[in-house]
């Protein structure tokens, strides 16, 4: 059947989600001394009021006079150094309000290694690794919901509750 209660169901989830402001995931990004760059697109459409953090943690292995710079839109807007490095036992949380440095449409994020000098005699390769790479809006406004959103939600619900109490009582 066409219209069964788990195809209403996901049809609703996908409406749901269709029109909401979702968070840019970029995964797990690593800079070490043969790939001291990286470069990513994206496109965003700025709702007005909100507060957009860049999210990850860090850890890695530079040493002294090594860095990490995040740029947003060629923007400096974080830098990690040798003084706030550690393993991977010891990762670091950060949230960065990036607002102001996103444009209405096309952004570019970049993670630059800075002074990421290998020496092999001492079997020594810096790196430095962001993890769990995100863009959200503040906790409390992560997704905004329209009104047309709301009511098809709360219809599908209902009519998803009666025909299951309709298959339980027969």
């Amino acid at each position: 059947m066409l219209f069964s209660n788990k195809n209403i169901l996901i049809l609703c989830l996908f409406l749901l989600l269709l029109n909401g402001v979702f968070a840019y995931d970029f995964g797990k990004i690593k800079v070490n001394h043969n790939d001291g760059s990286k470069t990513y697109d994206f496109n965003i459409d700025k709702v007005e009021n909100y507060t957009y953090n860049l999210n990850f943690e860090h850890y890695g292995n530079i040493g002294s006079g090594m860095k990490v710079n995040i740029y947003i839109n060629g923007n400096l807007v974080y830098t990690i150094d040798d003084s706030k490095d550690g393993s991977g036992r010891y990762k670091k949380k950060v949230s960065i309000d990036i607002t102001n440095y996103l444009n209405n449409g096309s952004n570019t994020l970049k993670v630059e290694g800075v002074n990421l000098v290998a020496d092999p005699s001492r079997d020594y390769y810096p790196y430095y690794a962001l993890n769990k790479v995100h863009i959200n809006e503040p906790f409390t406004l992560r997704v905004p919901v329209s009104l047309t959103q709301v009511i098809i939600y709360i219809i599908t619900t209902v009519y998803i509750g009666m025909q299951y109490l309709k298959s339980i009582k027969s």
